[in-house]
């Protein structure tokens, strides 16, 4: 999928050491002066707002801010020395980006927060209590307790179920294979042949319009998705999904959607002439060979598919049992009155016979 970017956004840390949220930029708490440290993790503010003052976009474009090697200072990407110690930067450590931080929301979860410590009412983007300074845990903190649990009872009972649909199946394919041996003789036994007559008729179809025969009559024709593909071309409907933001590395996140273009074609219900199947003839005989019907056909007509089975009804101390074949040498043993062995399944379905 083609990534096209919306924009940039600041992300926030959380201080290991006194809890407090910090702007992504930041380099030391802002409650204890910590600095912070090189395996924190970004993570979304209370409220995401697009970037718009144009240095923080081109800070924000930088990418990844670099640890000082020398005493661990974070700086800029593109510090030359450290803004700490003054040490160079040519051996620092790159902080990792690249992370999918999480969904961009351009409007925050709820419109504020109560401070766990005062109880005072804070902007839902508010770092610290406006009442008594205490900092403001993250909203996922504050909400994991009151996230439902998966119910066990239901997982056990689609377990069951499943369970039960299986066994079925295989007692069905058991009953299927499971055969008993019958003696029978023939009653009677004969061939049944089919010829079809064909005839040209109008037949519809749908196509896409580039693919239609060109002797084909065009009915009507509408756009529909004919391929999905990453490059804008004219003539089609670019679809993205949800928007997303991706860790820059220097607290700041890229804010990105995944975008593809669905390619619009006419597909198109259009009118052929085709040869279709309108009689079928029968004959029906004890004899060998095999006859078919005398056809004549007329000038829009034609001898299409010739088949032919034959079959054998036999008698037996467990009733009648009727067996198709298309084995014209099977036929020929099916002879009246001979004895035979027939292998019958628990649905009373002839599997097999054999000659005694």
């Amino acid at each position: 999928m083609a990534k096209e970017t919306l924009g940039y956004m600041k992300l926030e840390w959380t201080c290991p050491r006194c809890n407090s949220r910090n702007p992504g930029p930041q380099k030391t708490c802002l409650s204890c002066g910590a600095p912070q440290p090189e395996d924190v993790a970004f993570h979304l503010p209370e409220r995401q707002e697009l970037l718009q003052d144009e240095n923080e976009i081109n800070q924000a474009k930088k990418g990844a801010d670099i640890h000082c090697p020398y005493c661990g200072a974070r700086n800029p990407a593109d510090a030359a020395s450290c803004a700490q110690c003054g040490g160079s930067l040519e051996e620092g450590t790159r902080r990792h980006s690249g992370n999918v931080v999480g969904a961009f929301a351009a409007q925050p979860a709820s419109q504020g927060v109560l401070c766990a410590n005062c109880g005072a009412a804070n902007e839902v983007q508010a770092l610290k209590c406006v009442s008594c300074g205490a900092p403001l845990p993250r909203r996922l903190e504050r909400t994991a307790e009151a996230m439902p649990k998966r119910n066990a009872k239901i997982g056990w009972l689609i377990g069951a179920a499943l369970l039960i649909l299986l066994s079925v199946c295989v007692a069905i394919i058991v009953l299927a294979f499971r055969t008993e041996g019958i003696e029978a003789r023939v009653k009677e036994s004969y061939w049944q042949s089919t010829l079809i007559v064909e005839s040209l008729q109008p037949v519809k179809h749908s196509d896409w319009r580039e693919e239609i025969p060109p002797e084909a009559d065009i009915l009507r024709c509408e756009p529909k998705v004919h391929h999905v593909q990453e490059e804008a071309v004219a003539n089609a409907n670019k679809v993205c999904g949800t928007p997303y933001t991706v860790d820059t590395g220097g607290g700041y996140a890229e804010v990105v959607q995944d975008c593809v273009y669905e390619v619009l074609m006419d597909y198109c219900e259009y009118e052929v002439m085709e040869w279709r199947a309108v009689e079928k003839l029968t004959q029906r005989g004890q004899d060998l060979p095999v006859v078919y019907a005398l056809f004549n056909p007329a000038a829009d007509q034609r001898i299409g598919e010739r088949t032919a089975s034959y079959v054998c009804i036999f008698d037996s101390s467990k009733g009648e049992f009727l067996y198709t074949t298309t084995d014209e040498n099977l036929y020929r043993q099916c002879t009246p009155q001979s004895q035979w062995l027939l292998h019958v399944n628990s649905f009373g379905q002839i599997v097999s016979i054999e000659r005694k």
